[in-house]
């Protein structure tokens, strides 16, 4: 037991739950496989760590064309058939890299496979909401995000010993059955309808009314100030984690010259922070879903700090303590702004309240990769570390003297959901 109020136990009775739990952790092996053999893909035709880092750009630019209509299908259609439909529809796609030694196709292929991804995220959002309790969402949020962790932290190793033994596409290969069989999963899910995915949902939506459910969740968002501050400090925190990434491939293959084993180091160790948020949040019970914005700003200086660490460090070895302050940090952020999300959008919005969140976060991560090559064509990568993390510092500074609300106790805007 993890606590005394029975709410971990709630979470290991639910049978749903554990399946989605489950599906969503096969899925993550899925994506640690392909993006480690991804990114030594493209490494090994290109030969720039710049160059690789340009396929980061496929997944805000799905994200930001396709979020809209994602978020208005998740309200409509049955959340469990939309996951298992999106998870075989990308297992189908990993095929398709095996073989492929044209950098364009590649990224041909990430664009789709990310705006596959962009439609799998507002479903997925609402089932959680639909398949728990309000007061187990923080938890339960922390649970997936921990459990998708370890995959990554499994995953880039398996990926790179895969790689060394029986080449690029076996791991291709591997991605897509996990993919196969995340779907299977996801169709086991039993009540994975909300009540409206159960009524008669039209078949094919005409332009007019997605045009009208769209407007509708925006003046939604509009008219909730506290759903706009998630989305807002969402979009600032992913523009410059974005910038960071960008940095981090040009100092990591063009600085400290990593090899595709030691990148597989690096992924693990990053995403090894998963699991270490998860256990935050279960230290925090269920005060870390009623956390007011304060605490999250208070976060985001420590990201700030491991921002401007890496612009001192000077090995890999150095670098590894700072993967694990910075995924951290961003772990536990992802996992109250996604709760409060949950929490604040109401039932007849979640998954349209989802969708424009990625179009807001995925245009900030746009305009952060916008910056951070810009920035790194004139300094170099480290000016884009300190550059970030002052800008960081003093949002969050500025956020935490104007912080007036925090979560209330009780909120029933999920009311029979």
């Amino acid at each position: 037991m993890l606590s005394a109020n029975g709410s971990p136990r709630r979470l290991h009775m639910n049978v749903p739950f554990f399946i989605l739990l489950l599906g969503q952790a096969v899925a993550g092996v899925a994506d640690a496989l392909q993006f480690t053999a991804v990114t030594v893909l493209l490494y090994s035709l290109t030969g720039s760590g710049l160059a690789t880092a340009f396929g980061l750009l496929c997944s805000p630019a799905a994200s930001l064309i396709f979020s809209p209509l994602a978020g208005i299908i998740g309200d409509k259609y049955s959340e469990r058939d939309l996951l298992a439909f999106i998870s075989a529809a990308r297992g189908v796609l990993s095929m398709f890299f095996i073989g492929s030694h044209n950098v364009i196709s590649i990224y041909a292929l990430i664009f789709m496979m990310s705006a596959a991804g962009a439609f799998f995220n507002p479903p997925c959002k609402r089932l959680v909401a639909v398949i728990l309790r309000q007061g187990d969402l923080a938890r339960g949020n922390s649970v997936i995000n921990g459990a998708v962790g370890l995959m990554y932290v499994l995953g880039p190793v398996a990926a790179s010993r895969m790689m060394n033994v029986y080449g690029l596409d076996m791991a291709f290969c591997a991605s897509g059955i996990c993919c196969m069989l995340s779907a299977g999963l996801f169709i086991l899910i039993k009540g994975g309808h909300s009540k409206r995915a159960r009524s008669h949902a039209p078949v094919f939506l005409c332009y007019r009314q997605v045009l009208s459910d769209f407007r509708g969740g925006v003046g939604h968002l509009g008219k909730n100030p506290r759903l706009r501050e998630v989305v807002s400090s969402g979009t600032v925190l992913y523009m410059g984690s974005a910038a960071i990434n960008i940095a981090f491939y040009q100092f990591a293959f063009d600085v400290l010259r990593v090899s595709g084993d030691e990148w597989g180091i690096v992924l693990s160790v990053f995403n090894f922070s998963n699991i270490l948020a998860m256990f935050f949040t279960f230290a925090f019970d269920e005060r870390v879903g009623r956390t007011g914005p304060g605490f999250i700003y208070a976060l985001f200086a420590a990201v700030s700090a491991a921002w401007a660490l890496y612009g001192v460090a000077g090995s890999f070895e150095t670098v590894l303590p700072v993967l694990v302050l910075e995924g951290t940090a961003l772990s536990v952020c992802g996992i109250l702004l996604g709760t409060h999300l949950q929490i604040f959008s109401g039932k007849a919005y979640l998954a349209r309240a989802a969708g424009i969140n990625d179009v807001a976060n995925n245009a900030g991560r746009l305009a952060g990769i916008g910056l951070a090559y810009s920035i790194i064509g004139v300094c170099g990568a480290k000016h884009v570390f300190f550059s970030c993390a002052a800008a960081l510092t003093v949002f969050s500074i500025s956020r935490l003297l104007s912080a007036k609300h925090s979560m209330p106790r009780k909120n029933t805007v999920l009311k029979d959901l």
